[in-house]
């Protein structure tokens, strides 16, 4: 959903639009995205509103958030990263409501225990959104599934027991997966336990 959404935002901009096949590359996605592009394309929807709530349940009720994010896309405050591009973790530990910033703390050392980002740039560097359909006449469940290419091992990464169509079905965290290439599928099961034949694509991951 959000390559479409970037694409529209290209065409508004008279830029350059992203062109996927049927291996999808994400880390590579986001390395060649253009950083303005990716910021229209997540702007106002509501991946961004649920984010900014949660940030401030999580740090209102004294619990520290991990963030995953390819970094790398925009630039940052603070000490010079370590890291230069690719996925990685983060802990918020606070937010500013008035700048619209969220406040965390990177485990690269002296020098990036306390450091901010904008809220529209940390949402557009986040974890992957799951979005599609899956609604079946008699719907039981549905689940999202990833296995390395060759192996037949799926494990599941996402799972819902409410219909969605063309939503959010789940979150996918790149960060705790081995690079290499992976199948990820949505399993649909009907309420008598009967599975339908499931929709597979192929994704790389590369995290650095």
């Amino acid at each position: 959903k959000w390559i479409e959404d970037y694409n529209k935002a290209a065409k508004k901009a008279k830029g350059k639009e992203m062109r996927v096949g049927h291996m999808i590359d994400v880390a590579e996605l986001y390395a060649t995205a253009d950083p303005e592009l990716l910021k229209a394309a997540f702007a106002g929807g509501s991946d961004g509103d649920r984010f900014r709530r949660e940030v401030r349940e999580s740090v209102d009720a004294g619990i520290p958030m991990l963030w995953t994010l390819q970094v790398g896309i925009f630039p940052e405050q603070g000490s010079e990263r370590l890291q230069g591009t690719g996925g990685h973790m983060r802990l918020i530990i606070g937010y500013n409501q008035k700048s619209d910033e969220l406040i965390f703390s990177d485990s690269w050392g002296r020098g990036h225990e306390l450091k901010r980002m904008k809220f529209a740039d940390a949402i557009a560097a986040g974890t992957v959104t799951l979005t599609g359909t899956a609604d079946i006449p008699n719907f039981g469940f549905y689940k999202y599934e990833i296995a390395p290419v060759g192996t037949g091992a799926f494990v599941t990464i996402s799972a819902g027991a409410q219909p969605v169509r063309d939503g959010e079905l789940g979150k996918w965290d790149t960060a705790a997966l081995t690079n290499g290439d992976y199948f990820l599928q949505l399993v649909i099961i009907d309420n008598v336990g009967r599975t339908m034949e499931p929709c597979i694509i192929a994704v790389r991951v590369a995290n650095q």
